[in-house]
């Protein structure tokens, strides 16, 4: 491995797997996080397709997943008046062992990662709010004034990433898209099949199975936002969509009621252009590319981006070199991947938007049969 040491900022999906992908080859790695703890980000579950699954095998930490999780083998689509117009196998790519898609709780799989990266000797640092970058020395400066550098910094700290700001300003922004979602956890209800719905008067409604829940969430335009901090969100979501026949008014009516289980987030969109480094510095996940949540696969991409991360600099003789092949191996992926996401958000807003859809399904899935 060309470097020694590297700092992590972001102890996120993206942030954890690239430590430990780091640390397995021999770095030393310090997770530097801004919260107190390093925890999940308050979301509900997360549905992890099988290109994600074959990159967190590249770590050994994809049968954990299937452990605390569960396997998922078909995907039902839904017409508005709730009948299933077709219904297809989860898609194994590349020769995979591994399940199609696998269902977790969010908490639970940061959970897992949070552990593999010290178990991997990730050194953890929390309460470390970074407030400037020098890419050039790859050094950093915290807001109590400590100074930190290494061999490679690597910013995995999401969508409003600070180092983007400061790195390239002029995309300092996540652009909203005008789209929000709400997210809920179904209590004690276990699905068999992912479930999709279009057309229903918003964008999609959709379900992921969970161990022992449901996870349930709905598109919808974000000027129907409920007011910030209302106390009835799961009441608001079920004024929304509880009389959609089918699954999304039978899981409507029996959403949770505990605080923090019925959520709701305007969607916004990141895409970096390339290259995503300056210096020694380099940008990974949400805060170089994220999209929505239409394809399930914006932390795929950042998961992927890790243990590509760790590949090239492996097989590489020069950081310079190794970040160029990093760039190659990412951004046409990634790029496709998010444009197709952002496509079908637009369309599935529309009267007409399946053909759209379609072709944005079709090209996403032609770019995720290929090896990341």
């Amino acid at each position: 491995m060309m470097i020694k040491s590297a700092l992590i900022v972001g102890g996120g999906i993206a942030g954890l797997v690239s430590a430990r992908a780091l640390a397995l080859r021999g770095v030393g790695v310090t997770l530097l996080e801004r919260k107190p703890v390093v925890e999940d980000d308050g979301g509900i579950g997360i549905g992890l397709q099988n290109n994600a699954m074959n990159a967190l095998a590249e770590i050994g930490v994809a049968q954990m997943v299937v452990d605390q999780g569960v396997a998922v083998d078909s995907i039902g689509v839904y017409a508005p008046d709730g009948r299933m117009l077709h219904e297809r196998p989860t898609d194994r790519w590349c020769g995979s062992p591994w399940p199609g898609y696998t269902g977790i709780t969010r908490s639970a799989f940061h959970a897992l990662l949070l552990a593999a990266a010290i178990e991997a000797g990730v050194e953890l640092r929390t309460g470390m709010d970074v407030v400037e970058v020098e890419p050039e020395r790859a050094e950093l400066r915290t807001r109590t004034g400590e100074r930190l550098s290494a061999d490679l910094v690597v910013g995995a700290d999401g969508i409003y990433s600070r180092l983007r700001r400061a790195m390239f300003p002029e995309h300092g922004r996540a652009v909203p898209t005008g789209e929000s979602v709400w997210r809920a956890r179904v209590p004690n209800v276990r699905k068999q099949r992912i479930s999709m719905m279009f057309g229903a008067g918003v964008g999609t409604i959709g379900l992921t199975p969970l161990r022992d829940d449901t996870y349930f969430y709905v598109v919808d335009r974000s000027e129907r936002a409920p007011p910030r901090g209302a106390p009835d969100m799961a009441e608001r979501l079920h004024a929304l969509i509880g009389h959609v026949p089918g699954f999304p008014a039978e899981l409507a009516g029996q959403l949770s009621r505990l605080p923090g289980d019925v959520t709701y987030r305007p969607l916004e969109t990141v895409r970096l252009a390339p290259p995503w480094h300056k210096g020694r510095v380099l940008l990974i996940g949400d805060a170089a590319h994220a999209g929505p949540p239409t394809l399930a696969q914006g932390a795929a991409m950042g998961i992927e981006d890790g243990v590509v991360l760790a590949q090239t600099l492996a097989s590489e003789l020069d950081l310079d070199t190794a970040l160029a092949a990093f760039m190659r191996r990412r951004w046409p992926r990634v790029s496709t991947i998010v444009d197709a996401s952002l496509t079908i958000a637009r369309a599935q807003m529309e009267p007409n938007g399946q053909a759209a859809m379609a072709e944005a399904g079709k090209a996403a899935a032609a770019a995720l049969a290929k090896p990341f």
